[in-house]
């Protein structure tokens, strides 16, 4: 029975995510930025990492939600498993080297 909505729980928790990200003040989910020094994390300006996060997570949310959407209806092939993968890897390395590159203070 959970098996089947597990799709939509994943899909509830990154809309969270990307609720708090889009406001700014999700900057402890983003990996790296909380672990660095002090001095060093003052260079870059958290909340506009933030809210950059969480339009990179808009473009991973609403391909989930295709996804679920087209799975339900039963439209849904495998091959598109195979593109889905390839576009969040793209998606992913595309928004890290943007917001490593436009955000030092």
């Amino acid at each position: 029975m959970m098996k089947e909505y597990i799709d939509v729980v994943i899909l509830v928790v990154f809309l969270i995510m990307t609720i708090l990200l889009l406001i700014g003040n999700g900057a402890g989910f983003v990996a790296g930025l909380n672990t660095m020094p002090k001095q060093e994390r003052e260079q870059y300006d958290s909340r506009k990492i933030s809210r950059q996060m969480g339009v990179i997570f808009l473009f991973i949310d609403v391909p989930l939600l295709l996804t679920i959407i087209l799975d339900r209806i039963g439209k849904w092939r495998d091959q598109y498993s195979d593109y889905m993968a390839i576009y969040t890897v793209i998606v992913a390395i595309a928004g890290v080297v943007y917001i490593r590159k436009s955000n030092k203070k």
